[in-house]
């Protein structure tokens, strides 16, 4: 005979339980993330570390990372690629908003370099020399920076 709990809120805390992701996943996403970026993932990064509230120990990037199931930004941006694809254009996704300076940019980190070196042609060509900084962008002598292991599965699974 089974018996029901009586104390408000258990449902809701088993339902979290079950729908908790482990551990590992989200630790490997920003492994993932921080060997991209050439550095290490941040243990305890939030609140809980002394060092910085970054998901890395990047010196210069504040980073953030977020693993979820499904996300609205990555769907709509799916869906974006798939149009670029059918014209052989690399996708890139920006967000506005109402009052708002600037804007956000969502592109795939396979087309990071592909990207940075069509917006250094596109200055280059508008200015008609290289931006201050562009020219040393992929050269920076004290940044060893590889290109990630792309056998890693770098979508979410789910």
């Amino acid at each position: 005979m089974s018996r029901k709990s009586t104390k408000p809120g258990d449902s809701e805390k088993s339902k979290a339980k079950k729908n908790r992701r482990p551990a590992g996943t989200w630790k490997a996403a920003e492994r993932r993330v921080s060997t991209f970026l050439g550095t290490t993932r941040t243990p305890l990064s939030g609140g809980n570390s002394k060092v910085t509230r970054s998901d890395t120990f990047h010196p210069d990037l504040f980073v953030e990372n977020k693993y979820r199931k499904s996300c609205a930004v990555r769907t709509l941006f799916d869906k974006t690629k798939k149009l670029g694809d059918q014209e052989s254009k690399v996708s890139i996704l920006t967000l506005q908003q109402a009052n708002k300076s600037g804007f956000l940019i969502v592109i795939h980190s396979e087309d990071l370099d592909t990207v940075m070196l069509h917006l250094r042609k596109a200055r280059k060509d508008a200015l008609g020399r290289s931006p201050q900084g562009m020219d040393t962008l992929f050269t920076v002598p004290s940044l060893k920076v590889e290109k990630p292991n792309m056998s890693v599965p770098w979508d979410d699974p789910g």
